[in-house]
């Protein structure tokens, strides 16, 4: 597959997986945060609806208590009781038979019972009636066996008849064990009074046992349980699971923030850590004070949205293969013709290259057969010259084999020389095979030896600096070319200007892990504008003079696409500089070198 085709496909998944992604990712965002909306709202309006039904339950209690209150304080009569000694068994009597159809007229209460001041009876009366099996059943308080008694200290199941004397108000005690009963109740009491008179106390009890029963069923996930806690964060009811007698004792490191939070507000929810697992809890506050909670296990209740990532997160999967095999599928069909089209252009670009190369070189080799055809007529003068001292030398007799010998190792001193010249010109003329390591020197002295009768004829002075090592990797025979053309650049800019010193300073040096060459054409600048476009196929400033303008052009494609190196002009203080930089030969020591 041709690599248009590939980077087009790669483009059209990228941008498709891209607006796939983030449109994923704001759904997936948006619906986890709903679901978590949804399942804290859950949790919370179930703690709520548990709650009112609880404050429901209790108000009626609260209701049977107060009606029973209400009915001693009015029909009790003290100056009877001082009067008559068998009243208070007159009144039980009575009392019996309200309490009973009072108890009997509801489902709800578990007992409702009026405890009689001690002081008014020897006996510890009591009228008591427990609701159970739709029966109202009459239970005999059995004080002395049960060794309840009213004194201080005041014992925890007698703390239904003393709380509400001391708080002065109706209260809610417990849970405590009944003995009477023998089982745990909860108990709602009120003190009853006929003006300063104290008579005894109302109240009413559940048992925690059908309470907790209650409250088991209130989870509305799996793993879930639910608590009461009274008013000092003490455990009224609490499951098994749960170890500890206050909320502190469960929650030690965040019990303070979250009893700061369950104190504050009437509803809600938070997370609660327990033994090292995160729970949801949604809490209320009841009619008493008390705090109804229902804790879900965080990791149970979020299971919704961990599927939804799963089913988004197969959707992606889904969705992103579909696009790269329509991508796939559009970018072939669609690039067919453009493919073909680009195969046309890369080919007549291909062409026009070699045949900007072609001109380069053919150019050159003008200019270079030229600078050959100088070189050689003084070294040809020379050797006509020795001919005609060797015929002199046979006319008059003096021709010797000393003489004829030198003659002829002049001749052969001339010859090699202009065969080195021959041999500059053939090594500059081989195509380039494979890049190598070559020495930037050796090319320097090829560029040089060529142009050296040009530079010569029009007195232009070289300064050349190096290194020891002058080590590069690449073309050897383009770079050659490139400093050609360079040099020539040089030499025409200051036959344009006329200067009075004509000098080109050429410094080469390791820079970091490059190694740098730098040709420096003195009192000479470029107009920034020209500067700009110098490096550009067919511009020239040498029109006039044949100038093709592909040269410098040549030369950045050879530097930079073909030997990863790079290559720019720009004006310097006193002229222009023309510099270029290679990557170093593999193996060169550069701490030697610096």
């Amino acid at each position: 597959m041709k690599t248009t085709i590939i980077k087009l496909i790669i483009a059209i998944a990228a941008f498709s997986l891209t607006v796939a992604a983030v449109v994923g990712s704001i759904t997936f965002s948006r619906s986890s945060e709903y679901l978590q909306r949804e399942i804290e709202s859950n949790v919370r309006n179930t703690t709520e609806k548990y709650a009112n039904q609880f404050s429901a339950i209790f108000n009626h209690k609260e209701g049977l208590v107060d009606s029973v209150a209400a009915f001693v304080s009015v029909t009790f009569d003290p100056e009877e009781l001082k009067r008559n000694p068998a009243y208070m068994e007159e009144y039980k009597e009575m009392l019996k038979e309200i309490i009973a159809e009072t108890i009997s007229s509801t489902t709800i209460a578990h007992g409702l019972y009026v405890t009689f001041n001690p002081e008014l009876t020897p006996n510890n009366d009591e009228v008591w009636y427990s609701f159970q099996d739709g029966v109202a059943t009459y239970i005999e308080a059995d004080f002395e066996g049960n060794m309840r008694d009213f004194e201080d200290p005041i014992p925890e199941d007698m703390q239904y008849f003393f709380a509400p004397i001391e708080a002065g108000s109706a209260i809610w005690t417990g849970p405590y064990y009944d003995k009477d009963i023998k089982i745990n109740v909860l108990s709602y009491s009120k003190a009853i009074y006929v003006g300063d008179f104290f008579v005894g106390i109302a109240g009413s009890d559940v048992t925690t046992e059908d309470t907790t029963d209650i409250i088991q069923q209130m989870h509305p996930y799996d793993n879930g349980y639910a608590f009461l806690l009274n008013s000092d964060m003490e455990f009224i009811i609490r499951p098994d699971s749960v170890q500890g007698k206050t909320l502190q004792e469960v929650i030690p490191e965040s019990y303070e923030s979250v009893a700061s939070q369950l104190m504050q507000k009437p509803n809600g929810d938070l997370i609660m850590e327990v033994d090292g697992l995160q729970y949801i809890t949604g809490f209320a506050r009841l009619n008493n004070g008390w705090i109804l909670g229902i804790s879900q296990l965080r990791q149970n209740a979020f299971s919704p949205i961990y599927s939804l990532n799963q089913v988004l997160l197969a959707q992606g999967v889904i969705i992103s293969l579909l696009i790269v095999l329509f991508s796939t599928f559009f970018s072939i069909s669609f690039s067919r013709p453009i493919n073909l089209r680009q195969s046309t252009l890369e080919a007549q670009n291909r062409e026009k290259d070699i045949l900007l190369i072609y001109q380069s070189r053919q150019a050159k080799i003008g200019e270079m057969v030229g600078n050959i055809a100088h070189q050689w007529k003084q070294p040809l003068n020379s050797i006509n010259l020795v001919l005609v001292n060797i015929m002199d030398a046979y006319h008059y007799g003096d021709l010797d084999e000393k003489s004829l010998s030198k003659s002829i190792r002049k001749v052969e001193d001339i010859i090699s020389n202009m065969s080195d010249t021959i041999g500059d010109f053939t090594g500059f003329l081989k195509p380039p095979k494979k890049k190598d390591h070559f020495d930037v020197h050796d090319s320097m002295t090829m560029a040089l030896s060529l142009m050296e009768e040009s530079l010569q004829k029009h007195s232009i002075k070289v300064n050349y600096h190096k290194e020891e090592s002058c080590m590069a990797y690449g073309y050897a025979n383009e770079f050659s070319h490139v400093l050609f053309n360079i040099i020539g650049n040089a030499r025409d800019a200051i036959l344009a200007e006329n200067l009075p010193v004509k000098q080109i300073d050429i410094i080469v040096r390791y820079e970091g892990q490059s190694l740098f060459i730098q040709m420096v054409n003195r009192y000479c600048r470029i107009d920034e504008k020209i500067l700009a476009l110098v490096f550009d196929p067919y511009f020239t400033t040498k029109e006039e003079k044949g100038g093709t303008g592909i040269g410098l052009y040549i030369s950045k494609v050879i530097i930079e696409q073909r030997m990863n190196g790079k290559i720019w002009l720009q004006n310097i203080q006193d002229g222009v500089s023309c510099a270029i930089s290679l990557p170093c030969s593999p193996g060169i020591n550069f701490q030697e070198v610096e």
